[in-house]
């Protein structure tokens, strides 16, 4: 009997620098002032799009596979699952111009374009495929 577990991915979070008080301590703009923020001001967190948190994975992976383990089962394979995500511009544009009589240039009329494209994957999750032992 087999049976099987989808182990969730994660991406990983981005700690930017602390949060900016709005509030100036010095109003003579001196560097070495005390700045109005608490001591413990908390950094923004931003999710990041594109890098899996591979820690917190393996983490999660080593968790359902003793789950696995202590139910009777013997892993048999981890398959990944892959995921994706694009982006594309493309600008097709008429470029044209009137003949200068001082200069004796022509009229011309023409067009111009431009495109450019990315891609990239990501692992999304994992399958976890065990069989029961005899």
């Amino acid at each position: 009997m087999n049976k099987t577990i989808l182990v969730k991915a994660y991406f990983s979070e981005i700690n930017s620098t602390p949060r900016q008080s709005m509030l100036k301590s010095d109003p003579w703009g001196n560097p070495n002032a005390p700045t109005n923020e608490p001591k413990n001001a908390d950094s923004e967190v931003k999710a990041n799009k594109c890098i899996v948190d591979s820690e917190r994975l393996q983490r999660d992976l080593d968790l359902a596979i003793a789950l696995l383990n202590e139910s009777g089962y013997e892993v048999q394979s981890v398959v990944p699952i892959i995921s994706g995500a694009y982006n594309y511009q493309y600008q097709d544009q008429e470029i044209s111009s009137y003949a200068r009589p001082f200069t004796k240039t022509e009229a011309i009329s023409d067009g111009v374009s431009y495109g450019y494209g990315y891609g990239y994957s990501y692992t999304d999750s994992l399958i976890v495929i065990a069989r029961k032992q005899s």
